[in-house]
């Protein structure tokens, strides 16, 4: 839920094998508070949604730095709320243990190792701390459930074969 604004991100920058350029990385840059107001949106449309009201703050702060670097707002330390601090961490560690059509899957314990190295910069030292306690926990599961990279479409198809498939 927290990266539901993608949907609104074009194929061409979500499924770039490569860097993304200033641009197109301002518009990726623009999920977090597409997908704080859908699910805003979403909840003022719906009887007893107030658990989404968590999900539309994650969703806007899961890309903030602790050291206040991040985006969209710049929040640094307590200020960001603390389940996006937590979602953070968690997204950057699936990120790195998933295949993806441009790399293979890190290690768990290469992820370990960038979480570890990024608290008090990126990530909040005590949700760092609360990881590496549990981190035999996560690294058990990836390992359980391999996320795998499946492209479910070519964004640029081959024009014969698309006529071939009406």
């Amino acid at each position: 839920m927290h990266d539901i604004g993608k949907v609104c991100i074009r194929d061409s920058v979500l499924l770039n094998q490569g860097r993304l350029d200033p641009e197109e990385y301002e518009l990726m840059k623009r999920h977090t508070t597409i997908g704080g107001d859908i699910l805003e949106d979403t909840m003022s449309h719906l009887k007893d949604a107030e658990f989404l009201d968590m999900g539309a703050l994650i969703a806007r702060c899961h890309h903030e730095r602790f050291d206040g670097g991040g985006y969209p707002g710049g929040l640094s330390g307590g200020v960001i709320p603390l389940a996006a601090r937590i979602v953070a961490l968690a997204d950057v560690y699936d990120a790195m243990v998933s295949e993806r059509p441009y790399r293979e899957a890190h290690t768990p314990e290469d992820a370990r190792r960038l979480i570890e190295a990024e608290s008090g910069r990126q990530f909040d030292p005590r949700v760092v701390g609360a990881f590496l306690r549990r981190f035999e926990d996560f690294a058990e599961v990836q390992l359980r459930y391999p996320n795998k990279y499946v492209q479910v479409f070519d964004p640029t198809p081959d024009p014969e074969s698309a006529l071939s498939q009406r």
